[in-house]
């Protein structure tokens, strides 16, 4: 996957804007547990698509590729 470059028209123009969003993970259905978490929002300048990606999986992604010689 190419985080680098819009995934409709390829464009390298791009604005990334980040958010904290709530979400929830029931354990059970009398226990919702919920918890803040980080999400990157790449918006392409060129055509207007949007993408949302989790900010923890995103950065353990980055570490991966940046972390091989």
């Amino acid at each position: 996957m190419k985080f680098d470059e819009c995934i409709k028209c390829s464009s390298m123009n791009y604005e990334v804007k980040s958010a904290t969003i709530t979400t929830s993970s029931p354990i059970s259905s009398f226990i919702p547990i919920t918890k803040k978490e980080l999400f990157y929002i790449k918006i392409c300048i060129d055509c207007g698509c949007t993408e949302i990606y989790n900010a923890k999986i995103l950065d353990k992604y980055s570490k991966k590729k940046t972390s091989k010689c």
